[in-house]
């Protein structure tokens, strides 16, 4: 049994490589099960939020909010709207069209359902961070969202590796 939990300022060590100036880039966090994508994902949803940047969270399997009662188990920040328990091929769109955010963070990305609703993000100007099971960018070639990743959809993308405990990075790419 694996217990949520947070752990503020993980995030530290990438928001560098997420934020390029005032831009959110558009970010995929890759890693095995286990490695911390959601607690790293959490994190980055509390240091945008508290920085004034209007963060949304699709919460499919309420792994990021913890919600409970309508209210959120995890600390997100004043500026986090979080859209708990829909599936991100409907949540995502609800977001863009109601919550009018700056970014949208979402888990486990990967379906092929999933992909309209990253395109829609990308076509109205919201910034998408969010995680997908891998070792490897073959990984991720042949995950639904491949072919936007090899498009270059997202242009930051980091390695988590299981190595040293949850959380750490192995590996930052960035493209253009």
């Amino acid at each position: 049994i694996r217990f949520a939990r947070e752990i503020p300022g993980c995030s530290r060590k990438v928001m560098p490589e997420i934020l390029q100036g005032k831009k959110i880039c558009n970010t995929l966090i890759i890693s095995p099960p286990g490695c911390g994508k959601t607690t790293l994902l959490r994190d980055i949803a509390r240091v945008l939020s508290e920085n004034g940047i209007q963060t949304a969270v699709c919460d499919d399997r309420s792994e990021i909010a913890g919600m409970y009662q309508g209210k959120s188990g995890f600390q997100l920040g004043p500026c986090c709207d979080v859209l708990d328990g829909c599936d991100k091929a409907w949540g995502i769109p609800m977001l863009i069209r109601s919550m009018a955010p700056q970014v949208i963070i979402t888990d486990e990305i990967g379906k092929s359902s999933d992909v309209p609703a990253v395109m829609q993000c990308m076509a109205s100007g919201v910034s998408l961070i969010t995680s997908i099971h891998g070792s490897s960018f073959q990984d991720v070639q042949r995950s639904s969202i491949g072919n936007l990743a090899e498009q270059g959809i997202f242009q930051t993308m980091i390695y988590l590796t299981g190595k040293g405990g949850p959380g750490n990075v192995k590996e930052v790419i960035h493209y253009a």
